[in-house]
């Protein structure tokens, strides 16, 4: 049987690659259960649509799948009619949040035969050997598929609880070197060593979050916050460095640590085992929310552990609209974590988003004057209901979506309003927030500071500027102004805009080049 595995590329001008660790857990579990299939990666030699029509047109398969988030439907849809037309044959699976969070509709409405519904590792080998011995697709497990002219949901699949048995992803199945020669992209200075010399790889440590924000959806929705062992999580690490030469990790985690406890494991095993790597990773806003001795401590332990930035999120500073977000963070919390890594050296990022229903005037600029006194210029972006969370159900019931369809297929990334869900007009919420954006950013990075759109500035801004005449033993800024600067950044990285000797750096002046996306 001959199988096709296709990694899209959803941004085609953004020069940063990133190992598809998803599709590299579902590759990996494919080729150990003995299969050999063909990859056709998008991303990583930057194939356009017209190169994957081609291809298809050029080669036959008996099975072909491919995932994609579900923000980018339009896509998945065209690129599910064109391997239909070209692969009349083929069998056609869909994966990640484009199938997990409106399976019905991506196989009522396309050419799709299965939507895999959350974790794919055992799910798409079992799909295969079904496919391949001509047994019913109702056998597996964690499907969406057609039974005749019916939709059928198979039986639930119990999730993976322990992450350790799951064997590293073998990024030896991809052309890895065209992820390393560019992963110098997936970062932005200020550096930890020479441009030139990083070798940036990503990994995942958990599935799922402790959170279940109202906006938020995931892969693994409702199975969970479950997380791999530090020494199964170190022990990849040391792998990455011995094969490839890795020395900077990115942990692509929506959570990768949920607690203190965890993060000072994690860096006392580090430097047990000696790996002089750099690494960043999301970590919750709350955690140094209460002032604690020992928060120093783990600071330090991370900074000396290679430790380079976290990234968390206030989202708001209203407390209505963070009950409404689900999210259990208050502005004291939030701001003593921030202050407590700050001072520790360790850079930081956050994000904001507008347009809750209770969203008005006055909580935009609330939460834009609470952001300025934390000396702190956000990413920011518009709620952006998706399909399977609370408020897209709340989109659906007051008619602010009336067509799912069209909504999808405008469907993009949150720096664009799709959705007004306030009681302002368009106009009003829109114009509130850039002129607040904007404000934001020259209070905090500089009046010099001037982007077009507050929400798009290429590299976004991020690394308190101030930390470069930190006291290299304690981390302390001298003056008035200790643990205040500017911070953030996008989902994509930890460093962006910063201020370096009072200017500005980043955005044209960095090598990485520009990206307006941001997490869905």
């Amino acid at each position: 049987m001959k199988i096709l595995l296709i990694n899209p590329c959803l941004r085609p001008n953004n020069p940063r690659k990133f190992y598809p660790i998803g599709l590299g857990y579902v590759a990996t579990a494919l080729h150990n259960a003995g299969y050999t299939f063909s990859l056709y990666d998008m991303d990583a030699h930057r194939h356009s649509d017209d190169d994957l029509q081609a291809f298809l047109r050029t080669h036959r398969f008996d099975l072909i799948a491919f995932g994609c988030i579900v923000t980018h439907y339009r896509w998945a849809k065209w690129a599910l009619g064109v391997i239909r037309e070209t692969q009349p044959h083929a069998r056609i699976v869909v994966g990640n949040t484009v199938a997990s969070s409106i399976p019905e509709r991506i196989l009522s409405g396309s050419a799709a035969d299965v939507a895999v519904v959350g974790e794919g590792d055992a799910t798409f080998v079992d799909v295969v050997r079904a496919v391949e011995r001509g047994e019913s697709l109702e056998s597996v497990q964690g499907i969406y598929t057609r039974a005749d002219s019916r939709i059928v949901r198979t039986p639930h699949r119990p999730p993976i609880e322990e992450l350790d048995t799951l064997p590293y992803p073998n990024r030896d199945l991809f052309d890895i070197q065209a992820y390393l020669d560019s992963s110098p992209n997936n970062i932005s200075e200020p550096y930890p060593i020479p441009r030139g010399e990083l070798r940036v790889m990503n990994i995942t440590t958990a599935r799922g979050c402790v959170f279940r924000c109202t906006f938020c959806y995931h892969a693994f929705q409702g199975m969970g916050f479950r997380y791999r062992s530090t020494e199964n999580v170190v022990g990849e690490i040391r792998d990455l460095v011995g094969r490839y030469g890795a020395n900077y990790v990115q942990f692509w985690d929506d959570l990768t640590f949920p607690a203190k406890g965890f993060l000072e494991k994690f860096c006392d095993v580090l430097a047990q085992h000696r790996l002089r790597i750099f690494w960043s990773a999301s970590v919750l806003g709350t955690l140094f929310a209460k002032p604690d001795p020992r928060d120093a401590v783990i600071v330090r332990k991370m900074k000396e552990s290679g430790c380079v930035g976290v990234a968390y999120s206030i989202e708001s500073a209203n407390a209505d609209i963070l009950r409404a977000m689900n999210k259990p963070i208050s502005r004291e919390g939030f701001a003593n974590t921030r202050n407590t890594l700050l001072k520790g050296g360790i850079a930081t990022i956050s994000s904001v988003v507008f347009g809750y229903p209770s969203e008005t005037v006055e909580t935009i600029k609330n939460t834009i004057d609470y952001c300025i006194g934390l000396g702190l210029a956000p990413s920011g972006g518009f709620l952006l209901p998706l399909p399977g969370t609370p408020m897209y159900e709340h989109a659906l019931k007051t008619g602010a979506v009336r067509n799912e369809e069209e909504y999808l297929l405008s469907c993009g990334d949150r720096q664009d309003l799709h959705v007004n869900l306030t009681s302002l007009s368009d106009e009003q919420l829109v114009g509130t927030v850039m002129d607040e954006m904007g404000r934001c950013q020259r209070a905090v990075l500089g009046e010099e500071v001037s982007f077009a759109n507050p929400l798009k500035t290429g590299h976004k801004r991020s690394r308190d500027w101030e930390m470069q005449r930190a006291d290299p033993t304690t981390g302390v800024v001298p003056g008035p102004a200790t643990a205040r600067g500017p911070e953030s950044g996008s989902a994509y990285t930890v460093f962006d805009h910063y201020k370096l000797d009072g200017r500005l750096q980043g955005g044209s002046e960095v090598p990485a080049g520009p990206d307006s996306a941001a997490r869905s």
